[in-house]
């Protein structure tokens, strides 16, 4: 599967960023957070306690996807989002297909315009998948400012660099190789992975990924 190809590859699109990110576009606190978590239809909470004072809960939804909810001593609270669900996680493909996207823009001068389209094609699924299961609001707006984000970042790294540095940059290391698989790839056994990845309505979450 090209998605596990990628996987085992460095992506050049900062991965705490997209995290970031998302802790701040799922929810303006952690409570919010925790509580439309919890007020999900069939959510099934199971509660414990760490010998260092944390008490953790663990959320698990009829879709496959599980939170784990941790309340430090201190008042900090932590959530992961883990998708079980044997379809992906979301946000992981999303974070993968978006750096692709802005290494295409910034290391390929003449771009197959088949490839762009195929990645456009397959963001934008993914920018309405988010939008419509993200249990707290997220708009295109935040996610378009996002993706510029990572465009801008991608500049910044062959910035100042001569044609011939920037030509190696972008053909060396794991995004060369990124590119490549994704472009090898039959476009039918793309879209059957993102029909796939998109099948079953559920949290967009970062995990498990790389």
């Amino acid at each position: 599967m090209l998605r596990r190809r990628l996987q085992r590859a460095k992506i050049w699109v900062s991965i705490a960023g997209v995290l970031a990110f998302m802790s701040h576009a799922h929810a303006q606190t952690s409570a919010e957070m925790i509580i439309a978590i919890e007020n999900q239809p069939g959510a099934q909470i199971t509660r414990n306690s760490q010998p260092d004072g944390t008490e953790t809960k663990n959320i698990q939804l009829p879709s496959g996807v599980s939170f784990l909810v941790s309340h430090a001593k201190n008042g900090g609270i932590g959530v992961t989002g883990i998708d079980n669900s044997g379809h992906g996680a979301v946000m992981c493909v999303w974070s993968i297909y978006v750096a692709l996207s802005v290494a295409l823009d910034v290391c390929d001068s003449t771009p197959d315009p088949a490839v762009k389209a195929a990645l456009s094609d397959a963001i934008r699924q993914m920018d309405e998948f988010i939008i419509k299961n993200s249990l707290t609001p997220v708009s295109q707006a935040e996610l378009d400012a996002r993706k510029a984000g990572e465009r801008t970042k991608g500049l910044a790294v062959i910035s100042g660099l001569s044609k011939d540095d920037a030509s190696r940059k972008c053909a060396s290391g794991d995004i060369s190789k990124m590119l490549a698989a994704f472009k090898t790839a039959p476009a039918g056994k793309l879209k059957a992975e993102i029909a796939n990845l998109l099948s079953v309505p559920r949290p967009p979450v970062m995990n498990p990924c790389l």
